[in-house]
């Protein structure tokens, strides 16, 4: 941190909420606030403001919320239907406002809409001559934001297994004990979440399941993850596996209680 700040006059980062399953990274951010000169600027920027700090490490959470100085309000309907026109200026891309308006309302966040844009982008830069459909689009927006995620489904199904100590063969097989089932259905949510999967084909990675099983199990973990810690923390593993930085290997019960 000291060498840091020899070398910088200023700290700006944004999305840090997206450290949440990263206690490593926070407890650097952490040592950089904990260094930093007198008059050195620091903006830190993160959605769903000091909740979003709930699942981080005591510590580093105390730091950025001695930071909060404002709450910024998400862009509105007109100035995210500017964003998008430009973006689609900017892409070669030739959308309907009625897409524009459906996007607009899927997303509220800059960096949203983008991610949003460019699924369409990706979906259809090989037949440039055919529209999505308001339908398509839908199906793209229920994906979720894009990020930048390398990892397969075998590798997150991998590491679930190992969350609860099991073999892949067993997440995806048709065991029934409390901890195999908390570990399918949250890999499914993160896969469907971060790798965009379709439900289909979430069905035919986990065992052949069908589709409604696996839309089953991403909206239980989705509202689990309000509240069960267990959840929470088996999440931010897969998260962070998904994501390619290399996880830890704690005991079991630091994932599950015990």
């Amino acid at each position: 941190a000291p060498l840091f700040w020899q070398q910088a006059e200023a700290l700006f980062l944004d999305d840090i909420q997206t450290l949440g399953g990263q206690p490593r990274s926070q407890r650097l951010l952490a040592a950089l606030l904990a260094h930093r000169p007198e008059k050195a600027p620091v903006v830190l920027a993160l959605e769903g403001g000091p909740d979003a700090l709930g699942a981080w490490e005591p510590g580093p959470a105390a730091s950025v919320r001695q930071l909060f100085s404002a709450e910024l309000t998400p862009p509105d309907m007109e100035a995210r239907m500017r964003y998008l026109q430009q973006c689609c200026r900017e892409n070669a891309l030739d959308l309907p406002r009625e897409h524009l308006r459906l996007m607009a309302r899927r997303a509220a966040h800059f960096h949203g809409l983008r991610s949003l844009l460019l699924r369409v982008k990706s979906a259809w830069e090989d037949d440039a001559a055919r529209h999505p459909s308001l339908d398509d689009l839908e199906r793209l927006a229920r994906t979720g934001p894009v990020q930048a995620c390398h990892a397969s489904h075998e590798q997150i199904l991998a590491e679930a297994a190992r969350c609860c100590d099991a073999a892949p063969a067993d997440i995806t097989g048709t065991g029934r004990h409390a901890r195999l089932v908390m570990a399918r259905q949250a890999a499914m949510y993160v896969c469907r979440r971060h790798l965009g999967l379709s439900y289909p084909e979430l069905g035919r990675a986990f065992g052949g399941r069908d589709h409604s099983t696996v839309i089953h199990a991403v909206k239980k973990i989705g509202k689990m993850l309000e509240s069960n810690k267990d959840v929470q923390h088996l999440v931010a593993r897969l998260e962070k596996c998904a994501h390619q930085e290399q996880p830890d290997s704690p005991p079991t019960d630091e994932v599950f209680g015990a």
